[in-house]
């Protein structure tokens, strides 16, 4: 029989968690605690090299941690360097299918337009995904990204925005031209097809500046 208080266990007891990342990245008692007092255990996947070394564990346990992040962290099978929305498109359609409800998801990407990181930013209901613009940079600006791409999609297999898209679209790219991260386009999702505001000339003049 299946325990179903497992995992209200692990959310209560810090002491699972700590010999959860021991067993998993062969560290001790303490340098498990210290990493878990500074980021959580959902810190494993999003902190950067340079928040790790502040924790001053010994260089073999950060080369450790960093291999293993690497093989967690691998991207969609297509990595760019993205041409055009189709190729976006054709790389996540299918992370996307079968989803009954909103998913907001950020891919970062190098100066050569190759997505280095993507990320599932926020999960909504049935009709509609919420998402802060500092949700969608705070990522952006830790892995100094030099532009992002958004996806979400519509579960109706309508992709057509609703003005809620067209309005944090917006907001995307007012706050990416202030912070100097281009926002290279937002792209909807529906029932094998899509919406690209950047196809469409709706990404605003902070883009092609």
């Amino acid at each position: 029989m299946v325990d179903m208080r497992a995992p209200c266990r692990m959310e209560k007891d810090p002491s699972v968690k700590t010999s959860l990342l021991c067993r998993l990245l062969c560290w001790n008692q303490l340098e498990a605690r210290i990493f878990l007092g500074s980021f959580g255990l959902k810190g494993l996947l999003s902190v950067t090299q340079g928040e790790l070394n502040s924790l001053g564990l010994p260089g073999s346990r950060v080369q450790v941690f960093q291999e293993l992040m690497e093989e967690l962290r691998e991207p969609a099978p297509m990595r760019g360097p993205f041409h055009d929305s189709r190729q976006v498109f054709d790389a996540y359609k299918d992370f996307f299918h079968g989803k009954n409800h909103e998913l907001f998801v950020l891919l970062l990407l190098n100066s050569k337009n190759r997505v280095v990181r993507d990320e599932v930013i926020s999960e909504g209901t049935l009709t509609a995904s919420l998402v802060h613009p500092r949700e969608v940079f705070t990522p952006a600006v830790r892995h100094s990204a030099a532009a992002i791409i958004c996806l979400h999609n519509h579960p109706s297999g309508d992709p057509e925005p609703s003005t809620e898209d067209c309005q944090i679209t917006q907001r995307l790219v007012e706050c990416g031209s202030l912070l100097g991260v281009r926002v290279l386009d937002h792209i909807i999702v529906g029932d094998r097809c899509y919406f690209s505001f950047l196809d469409r000339g709706q990404l605003g003049e902070a883009n092609v500046k």
